[in-house]
Order: structure tokens, then C-alpha cells, then sequence
């Protein structure tokens, strides 16, 4: 029992961006998230998003193997302050633009830029849903943890879909629901409770059926912390 409720404990702190080790208490931090919006949040938001736990549960690990497979004209959908920029392959990478509703994050995800000396990365504030990019413009198209706050994660997939290269790849590290069905019953259930603790991130989404009910193709798939955490690769 006690190691259940420190795994559901992990995934909270994970999805909420609650960080375990800074002298903030869990009350202020999820005051915090739920008071505040991306823009106001961004200054903040790699402090709590990026840290040993982070580590702990493999995610650096996947951005890294995404950073290292991406090439070509890459597209990354939900930016947020740059947290996937340092694993970027640039030399592999002709051209790099990232996107995000959010022009406090994306402010940030600039100055990240500017410091990892990468000045042609481009930036632009757009919703994902509404992609203002042609047909197959992209030979890789990257998301990491932001499909589980949008609105309509299908029109979102479709959009990734329509925007990569016939040839190309999209990339997605996700919050999903649980493979086990005792956690997938028990993330319906606190659905309603954990969203507006976790910066509106749904921890029920399910990518895999999402992916799949696009008509994406699946190369590769590995689930994590029983498929509450979803990596994948697909082409269209």
C-alpha cells in the first residue's frame, strides 16, 4: 500500500510540477498553479519542471532520445520555457521553429535560446489546434507533455499529422492513462480532483487510442510507470 501511494504521490508531483526540493510548501505551490496562468507562471515554470525527480523517473533520458533523433526542418509543438532545447542534435537540424499560446513561455524558450547560442531557432505564439504551417512541411514534429492540457488533443494530433513530411516522424513523450486498470480506474475517478491541481493537465488522456484513432502509424512505443508515462514515434 505504502508503495502505491508514493507512486501516485510521483505522478502528482510530476503532472502539478510540485517540486520536492525547494523550501515551498505543497499548499503554496499548488496555490500557485491554480491561480496563475502559463504567462505568469513562465518564470517559474523550470524550477519546478525540471529537477531530480525529473531524473529519477526517466524523462531527461526520453528528451534525450529525442533531441538526438530530430533532423531536418523540426517543428515542436508546445514549447514552454525551452525545455527540450538543450538536447537538441543541432547539427542535425536544418531548421528549428517552435510554438506555444503562451507569449510568457515563449519569451522564455527565446532566452533560453539565445544562451545555448542557437539565434536561428525561430518562435512564434500559435495555438497548436490552428497550425498556420502548409501540408508536409516538416521532417520531425516534437511534443513533450502537452497534449494532456489542450482542449481538443485530436484535432491537435490531427494537425501534427498534416504537417509532417510523408517520410518524417513525430515524436511525443506524454502524461497518459494507465495501462494497469485498477490505476486507470483510479485516475477516472480523481480526474476532476488532479486537473486543476496539475495546470489543467488531464493524467486520464489517452495518447496511444488518440494517436491511433488519427490513423498515425506507430513505429515505436515504450510505457513507463505503468503507461502513466507514453513515449512514441510515429509516421503518417
Amino acid at each position: 500500500m505504502m508503495l502505491l501511494f508514493l507512486f501516485l504521490l510521483s505522478l502528482v508531483i510530476n503532472i502539478s510540477g510540485l517540486s520536492l526540493l525547494k523550501p515551498v510548501s505543497i499548499l503554496a505551490s499548488l496555490l500557485i498553479s491554480l491561480e496563475l496562468d502559463y504567462d505568469q507562471f513562465s518564470g517559474s515554470y523550470d524550477n519546478i519542471n525540471s529537477n531530480m525527480l525529473t531524473k529519477v523517473l526517466g524523462i531527461e533520458n526520453l528528451r534525450t532520445l529525442i533531441g538526438n533523433a530530430a533532423e531536418g526542418n523540426t517543428l515542436e509543438i508546445g514549447v514552454g520555457t525551452g525545455l527540450q532545447l538543450p538536447y537538441y542534435q543541432y547539427k542535425n537540424i536544418i531548421s528549428y521553429t517552435g510554438i506555444d499560446n503562451s507569449v510568457g513561455m515563449i519569451n522564455q524558450a527565446i532566452e533560453k535560446s539565445q544562451l545555448l547560442h542557437q539565434n536561428n531557432n525561430n518562435f512564434i505564439v500559435m495555438n497548436a489546434d490552428e497550425l498556420k504551417f502548409d501540408d508536409n512541411k516538416f521532417d520531425s514534429v516534437v511534443d513533450t507533455f502537452s497534449m494532456c492540457v489542450y482542449d481538443n488533443p485530436l484535432k491537435v494530433l490531427n494537425e501534427l499529422k498534416r504537417v509532417v513530411k510523408p517520410n518524417g516522424k513525430i515524436y511525443l513523450i506524454e502524461n497518459s492513462v494507465s495501462t494497469n486498470s485498477p490505476l486507470r480506474l483510479l485516475q477516472n475517478t480523481l480526474e476532476p480532483i488532479i486537473t486543476p491541481m496539475s495546470k489543467g493537465c488531464k493524467w486520464n488522456i489517452d495518447v496511444p487510442q488518440l494517436a491511433e484513432n488519427t490513423g498515425l502509424h506507430e513505429l515505436e512505443r515504450k510505457d513507463f510507470q505503468f503507461g502513466t508515462l507514453f513515449f512514441g514515434v510515429y509516421i503518417k
